[in-house]
């Protein structure tokens, strides 16, 4: 079952199991983003893809492959980093209820 998952999701794509491994080849058998090796993860990568054109970017491991989902655009993701960098300089007050 699991294989047959793998072929439709490559074939949504245009490409083969062979072009798989080759991608996966020239990525030195790591994920596009964080590096981690395959032999490091319980699934496969995932086939990472600009939802505008359609084209390949590259494999990637489960965990960077959920960070990206949802169709996040380059501008959407520098928000995210800018947030992330601001938000680590400036202390806010934290009120919590106690009981």
């Amino acid at each position: 079952m699991r294989l047959f998952n793998r072929k439709r999701t490559l074939s949504k794509y245009g490409i083969t199991e062979q072009d798989y491994e080759n991608l996966l080849k020239s990525q030195d058998f790591k994920c596009g983003v964080c590096e981690k090796h395959i032999s490091k993860s319980k699934r496969s990568f995932g086939v990472d893809h600009d939802h505008e054109t359609n084209e390949i970017r590259g494999l990637l491991c489960p965990r960077c492959n959920y960070y990206l989902v949802g169709n996040k655009t380059l501008e959407e993701l520098n928000k995210v980093f800018k947030y992330l960098n601001n938000s680590k300089h400036k202390k806010r007050p934290v009120t919590r209820n106690s009981k």
